[in-house]
């Protein structure tokens, strides 16, 4: 391989290694067979920033274990947050949750969110169903 890269982190393979690690040690048993779509929607949309679930941490964006009931702008150990999102004063129910992801700039107007949104709402109800289990 050229330049050091390994399987795990480049090219085909890097993305069922992601969904292998995702779905724990159920799905991995069963060849990844366990991860569930919305573990799919999150490792497409969510991964390359968040992490979430036992373990997670704070990466380039918060941590996303228990989003579901939060406070905006609260995860510990995060301090990145804008202060538009910070003073917002949102709690994370599906409702609110599904209005940022599909257009997080007009939900919040200041945020430091990069994502351009998720407009597919099947895509976000299965993102959402798989973060309250996290």
């Amino acid at each position: 391989m050229a330049g050091g890269d390994t399987l795990v982190t480049k090219g085909p393979f890097a993305a069922a290694a992601v969904a292998l690690i995702l779905a724990g040690p159920q799905g991995a048993a069963a060849g990844g067979q366990g991860v569930s779509p919305g573990a799919a929607v999150f490792i497409r949309e969510c991964a390359k920033c968040h992490q979430a679930g036992a373990g997670a941490r704070n990466r380039i964006g918060p941590a996303l274990t228990g989003i579901i009931g939060r406070q905006a702008g609260t995860v510990p150990g995060y301090d990145n947050y804008s202060d538009a999102l910070r003073q917002s004063g949102i709690v994370w129910t599906p409702e609110n949750f599904r209005s940022f992801v599909k257009d997080p700039k007009s939900m919040v107007i200041g945020t430091t969110q990069v994502y351009r949104g998720l407009k597919d709402d099947e895509s976000i109800s299965l993102l959402i169903e798989y973060l309250e289990e996290k």
